[in-house]
């Protein structure tokens, strides 16, 4: 009977150690949850803020751009010329932005 109480009491020891080890973890683990929540929706917000004022701003640098070139070569080509000059800015940006993403070094910093 002695050897059964033992035992009983050795399991409920080792529950409760087990109980505040998974406490602990989860805690941390809440933490770094929290954390990375807080990014994405910081990141999340600026794109919300930050893509509609880009577009809004290309297309008022464009239609800008039109109107100053119209009088000189025409409607067509300077929308011709505007809308590839766009398109060669847009495509430095992605190769930029390709380049900074998987060219650079994977680094754990936070």
């Amino acid at each position: 009977m002695r050897a059964i109480s033992q035992f009983v009491v050795r399991v409920s020891e080792l529950m409760e150690a087990e109980g505040r080890s998974a406490v602990r973890a989860a805690r941390v683990e809440g933490r770094v949850l929290h954390g990375v929540a807080r990014r994405l929706a910081l990141g999340a917000a600026l794109l919300a803020v930050g893509v509609p004022l880009c577009v809004g701003g290309v297309a008022l640098v464009a239609m800008g751009s039109i109107l100053a070139l119209e009088p000189s070569v025409g409607r067509p080509l300077a929308i011709s010329a505007v809308g590839i000059a766009v398109l060669f800015i847009s495509l430095a940006c992605a190769t930029a932005y390709w380049s900074f993403t998987h060219l650079a070094p994977r680094g754990g910093t936070s």
